[in-house]
């Protein structure tokens, strides 16, 4: 049976008919007891402002290999060097050979990934790719 970690990016091997095959979801937590065998998952890309977070077995998953240039065109919020967060649409990616890696850092999942986004207001910002567990 595959291991999972907080952070990895996964997608349901079998997903019902009525489910987009190419959702990714990313693990926010695995549950304490592993005879569980659960991992909870929030939706990527998901046009809500709140993303539902979804209790799943894990043997239903299987992990996705991203690579930055398939995060452009997606929809993310990013830390920017000071701190400050912002979402927006990304439009460039710095390394578009590197595989997205997340880790969990206290109350978010940071990435590896330096984005280039274009807000609502059409102003562009640069800064790390991260969500909130």
């Amino acid at each position: 049976m595959k291991t999972f970690k907080v952070g990895q990016i996964v997608r349901f091997h079998t997903p019902f008919p009525d489910e987009n095959p190419n959702q990714m979801y990313v693990i926010v937590e695995i549950a304490d007891d592993e005879t569980a065998n659960r991992a909870a998952i929030k939706p990527l890309n998901f046009n809500f402002q709140f993303p539902p977070v979804l209790t799943v077995k894990s043997s239903d998953l299987e992990e996705v290999r991203v690579t930055a240039i398939e995060m452009i065109g997606e929809t993310v919020t990013l830390k920017k060097n000071d701190g400050s967060e912002v979402n927006g649409r990304v439009i460039s990616v710095k390394d578009k050979e590197i595989f997205l890696e997340m880790s969990m850092n206290e109350q978010e999942v940071v990435t590896n990934c330096q984005l280039t986004i274009v807000d609502q207001a059409g102003m562009t910002h640069e800064g790390f790719y991260v969500f909130k567990a």
